[in-house]
């Protein structure tokens, strides 16, 4: 009997440990906005730079040397690390983790190289979050080779006892009763259930990812933008 309670607190500490993660890392993202004039960070910016290289050079700025894709990046970039993940970095080409375990929600941060394409959405603008407590805005992900979430097939679902994972070319997938660890706009991080992401018949809960904001009003504003 002790073995089995003894593992169930090691992974509720794990799971503590990657929600305090994911709240240090939207604090840091959050922090764009306030000098650029309330825009949020793009999750692809103009140059075609992901978020997460702009928040690695932010908040480890001595560690130019060291790549994120690798297994010394695990050791160093222990924010951007899950403790709750056993598979490690590299080059997703391989079959690791190149970004890290999180990724950022791209209806949130959007693509600001894009501005009309369907499946690129434009970065929202502050105003525009009708419920910040509600806006995902990072997650953890399954997925070796993107930084960002357009999709719940997207989510890792690592967390609780008895989960197990079969790694696969590009993604790992978490089979029994999993749950994930999700931000939100105002700071909170919170553990869910697939079900708040799949509904009784399975299927995915899309509209998740565009909860707490007006994406019209965002539109507008980034049209009125000199150099979008």
């Amino acid at each position: 009997m002790l073995l089995p309670a003894l593992s169930a607190a090691r992974e509720s500490a794990r799971t503590t440990g990657c929600l305090a993660n994911l709240k240090q890392l939207t604090f840091a993202y959050k922090v764009y906005s306030h000098d650029n004039n309330g825009w949020i960070r793009p999750a692809r910016d103009r140059a075609g730079t992901y978020f997460i290289s702009h928040l690695q050079k932010e908040l480890y700025p001595d560690s130019k040397s060291v790549k994120l894709a690798s297994r010394a990046g695990e050791r160093h970039f222990v924010m951007f690390k899950c403790p709750s993940e056993s598979h490690p970095w590299g080059s997703y080409s391989e079959g690791f983790f190149a970004y890290g375990n999180y990724c950022c929600n791209s209806y949130l941060g959007g693509f600001s190289h894009r501005t009309n394409a369907e499946n690129f959405p434009i970065p929202q603008h502050e105003s525009a979050l009708t419920d910040a407590s509600k806006a995902i805005t990072l997650t953890d992900s399954r997925y070796f080779n993107s930084p960002n979430i357009k999709e719940v097939s997207y989510l890792g679902f690592r967390h609780g006892s008895g989960v197990t994972a079969t790694v696969g070319t590009t993604t790992i997938s978490y089979s029994g009763n999993g749950q994930v660890n999700v931000s939100f706009y105002d700071g909170h991080a919170e553990t869910f259930q697939k079900s708040h992401f799949y509904n009784a018949k399975g299927n995915s809960i899309q509209s998740r990812f565009t909860d707490g904001m007006c994406s019209e009003r965002s539109k507008q504003l980034w049209k009125n933008q000199p150099t979008n």
